[in-house]
């Protein structure tokens, strides 16, 4: 089907533009970890939609570690310790990997306050034959402040010559470093496809105050949108004004192969940052991190 773009007037006219046209709501089993069931590793099995083969929590942070609360429901997921999330968590969505479709991964990280984080979480899009992952995201803790949430998202576009073109899609999550891992909400998965220059009529929609907007696509009703000024921003961050219009206020992934500093997309990272990933989208410039050793010499001077 083809998306309608938006407009604030009442009145009917009509507009040509390019848009994507969504598959299905951007949805996953079990999203924001509700379902309060044990997994694979503990006592019972998952029963609603996610696998594991680690020791997998669901857990209610308290206001203390989490002041801002969750981004949905109550619950996250995480692992107790880095050394006992095996490979992390995953599920089957019901999509496959078709060639010349984006598909975006996304979710919320938390770090809990006043604890003592020094793990990594990568968003993945994986093969079901061997769970391996074909593209993914690595977000570091220094990315988050204690306490609080942020919004990540990996995309993937499959092309004919792939191997798992036509397979059906595993997203998962992994973790590395050290100690107790950063935590997940919220989690959708987004088909998208470009579609042709159409000619649509411009309807009046319900405004909503913030949204997302992923391959021109917005993810709550599949309107047509932009991430103009933003240049090779692939998935951005929309809000409306006093006008009821959507303006971007930041980049979260960007295309072309630029990498994203900040919310802008570059084509290169400055002096100072890593730079990461693969591909032309989820590149990113990390920030290094150095630390200085200081060494003390002492001499011993004997006297015969």
């Amino acid at each position: 089907s083809t998306s309608t773009s938006t407009s604030t007037s009442s009145s009917t006219s009509t507009s040509t533009s390019t848009t994507s046209t969504p598959y299905q709501m951007c949805e996953v089993l079990n999203s924001g970890f509700e379902d309060e069931v044990t997994f694979v590793g503990q006592t019972y099995p998952l029963s609603s939609g996610w696998t594991s083969n680690g020791a997998a929590r669901v857990f209610f942070p308290p206001t203390f570690f989490a002041p801002n609360g969750v981004p949905e429901g109550n619950n996250i997921a995480y692992f107790p310790d880095v050394s006992e999330s095996g490979d992390g968590l995953w599920q089957d969505v019901n999509l496959l990997y078709v060639p010349g479709e984006v598909l975006t991964l996304s979710g919320y990280v938390f770090r809990p306050n006043e604890l003592n984080i020094n793990s990594i979480v990568n968003f993945e899009f994986r093969r079901r034959e061997n769970n391996e992952p074909i593209t993914s995201r690595v977000v570091f803790h220094q990315e988050i402040n204690g306490g609080q949430w942020m919004k990540f998202s990996v995309s993937l576009r499959t092309e004919n010559s792939d191997p798992w073109a036509g397979e059906l899609v595993r997203v998962g999550f992994s973790f590395g470093g050290l100690g107790i891992t950063l935590g997940i909400d919220d989690i959708t998965v987004c088909p998208f496809e470009t579609s042709s220059s159409t000619t649509t009529p411009l309807v009046t929609t319900t405004s909503i105050a913030n949204d997302t907007c992923v391959g021109k696509v917005l993810t709550s009703n599949g309107e047509a949108c932009s991430c103009n000024p933003f240049d090779n921003c692939f998935t951005c961050d929309l809000e409306r004004d006093v006008q009821d219009l959507f303006y971007v206020t930041g980049c979260l992934v960007c295309k072309n192969g630029k990498f994203l500093l900040g919310d802008e997309c570059v084509d290169e990272c400055p002096v100072m940052y890593m730079e990461t990933g693969l591909g032309n989208f989820n590149k990113r410039c990390i920030l290094q991190t150095s630390t200085t050793t200081t060494t003390t010499s002492t001499t011993t001077t004997t006297t015969t």
